[in-house]
């Protein structure tokens, strides 16, 4: 995670260098990793290792016909809600 950050993945790419296969290619690859992140952070009870509004990167559109872009983006959704439920308190039970 920290290495695509570095690397600055997490950003759009955009620009007269980068093709456009690369930046969906960098795009796949920084939403893989933060869905491993989200989960792993959620699961040990951790905050998550980059926030949300640091991140520029479009998330996969689940309107698309691809349905690969489409998994993807349902899955960056679940674990960003699956994140925000575990990072919530429950209440204690009397």
């Amino acid at each position: 995670m920290r290495l695509c950050y570095v690397m600055g993945i997490h950003r759009d790419l955009q620009g007269p260098d980068v093709q456009p296969e690369m930046a969906a290619r960098c795009a796949d690859l920084w939403w893989s990793v933060y869905m491993l992140d989200q989960h792993l952070s959620a699961s040990m009870g951790a905050p998550s290792a980059i926030q949300d509004q640091d991140m520029t990167v479009p998330i996969p559109s689940a309107d698309g016909f691809d349905s690969r872009a489409s998994a993807l983006g349902i899955h960056v959704n679940l674990s960003r809600i699956l994140a925000r439920l575990m990072r919530s308190r429950l209440p204690e039970i009397a």
